[in-house]
Order: structure tokens, then sequence, then C-alpha cells
């Protein structure tokens, strides 16, 4: 697995709008290409779903 082929994995499916799931081989992989340049935050789609109600809450509170 090379970084070239996550990132267009990552490309591919962003041009898509659709969400995406990689490996804990591609999360280390693109993390120790990338990971001392950007954030590379890894969520569950709990952590997802449970910082959307926070959002929304937070713009419905405004």
């Amino acid at each position: 697995m090379t970084i070239e082929t996550i990132i267009e994995k990552i490309n591919t499916h962003a041009e898509l709008n659709q969400g995406l799931q990689l490996s804990a081989e591609e999360v280390k992989v693109l993390s120790k290409s990338v990971g001392k340049l950007r954030f590379v935050p890894v969520f569950k789609m709990d952590d997802v779903e449970g910082v959307n109600k926070y959002l929304e809450k937070q713009r419905r509170s405004r």
C-alpha cells in the first residue's frame, strides 16, 4: 500500500461525495506520510453522530 494509492482512494470518494473507511494499515501509512504535516482525525460513526448532534445544538442556541 502506497500513500499515492490512499490519496487516490480519498480523492475518488470525495469527488463522489461518499464516505470512506480506511483499514488500519492505510491509516498507518497515511499517518507516517502526512501525520507530521497535518492532523489526520480518525472517527467511528458514533463519534461523527455525536459531533453532528453537538453542532446542531450549538446552531439552535444562537
